[in-house]
């Protein structure tokens, strides 16, 4: 995993939970060898509390947009798998996930010690998700200040439909975010008048 950018990633949603609620998933993907961030999910995908670690948002009642940890799935053509987590465990337990153990990286100093949070690599952990995910990358840099995430933010944006895991329909939705970017009058106003302007996953 990219622990420097999903370490960022980690503290902003943590800071994020103290201004306003999100829409936001905290999870990537990659796909067709490319990196997206998931921006909507329908169905169930994987949490820290189905692997017995007690991340912090799910012992504390944060909702699941500023949960304390970060996935990464891998998605090919026929097989969807968790491939790596960046979690904080309130407990400081770290159960092995499919035979890999997480990297912890404790400090101490001048009186301060502390662990930062777990990070699993290179999971390989099939999945059989049924449901569908919206992914999009190439974030619009001026959209920096607005912390929902939606399509209109994206110059690509797909979605993707699962049965048992495997990848069965992909529709590119990149025309549709492109339309709507076209309607701002300022570039850097991303939401304003036009939030959730495209149809649901």
């Amino acid at each position: 995993m990219k622990t420097r950018n999903l370490l960022v990633v980690f503290v902003a949603l943590v800071w994020a939970s103290t201004a306003k609620s999100t829409l936001q998933i905290p999870a990537t993907a990659t796909f067709d060898g490319a990196e997206y961030t998931i921006i909507d999910v329908v169905g169930k995908l994987p949490s820290p509390t189905d692997f017995d670690i007690d991340a912090v948002s799910e012992a504390t009642g944060l909702s699941g947009h500023v949960a304390g940890y970060v996935l990464e799935f891998l998605i090919d053509a026929e097989r969807t798998f968790l491939n790596g987590m960046y979690v904080l465990s309130l407990s400081g337990e770290y159960p092995p996930i499919n035979g890999v153990r997480a990297d912890v990286k404790c400090f101490g100093a001048n009186g301060v010690a502390g662990c930062n949070p777990g990070e699993y690599s290179n999971l390989k952990l099939r999945l059989e998700f049924d449901g569908r995910l919206r992914i999009a990358k190439d974030f619009i840099k001026s959209c920096y200040d607005h912390l929902d995430a939606e399509p209109q933010m994206f110059r690509v944006v797909k979605d993707l439909t699962f049965e048992n895991g495997q990848l069965v329909n992909v529709l590119d939705r990149s025309d549709e975010a492109s339309a709507i970017q076209r309607q701002f009058k300022d570039p850097s106003e991303c939401r304003k008048g036009l939030s959730f302007t495209m149809s649901p996953l």
